[in-house]
């Protein structure tokens, strides 16, 4: 327990002692990424240390492919109708879709 506490401590005071208030929350996972590489310590005492939940540790976005062919459109539009901008291609594209 107290092993624990102190290479957390550690950890914090080498590599995170901006996490508290300066870095974004994707800079801490990947912190933890780098300190669990560096240290060969667990997922769980490397998010207690960087205050992050270990659900947002491992979790990896999957993008849709209706957003890639939205984009698409978009761009498409954009492109074409130069005059238009792009909340009038994305309102364009909202009342083509129903």
């Amino acid at each position: 327990m107290y092993a624990d506490e102190h290479l957390k401590a550690m950890i914090v005071q080498e590599g995170g002692a901006l996490t508290e208030k300066v870095l974004r929350p994707s800079l801490h996972k990947e912190m933890a990424k780098q300190v669990i590489n560096d240290y060969q310590i667990t997922v769980k005492l490397a998010c207690q240390a960087f205050k992050i939940s270990e659900t947002y540790y491992w979790y990896n976005p999957k993008l849709s492919t209706e957003n890639d062919m939205i984009a698409d459109w978009i761009l498409r539009l954009t492109t074409t109708r130069k005059q238009w901008g792009f909340g009038f291609c994305l309102m364009h594209l909202i009342f083509i879709r129903k």
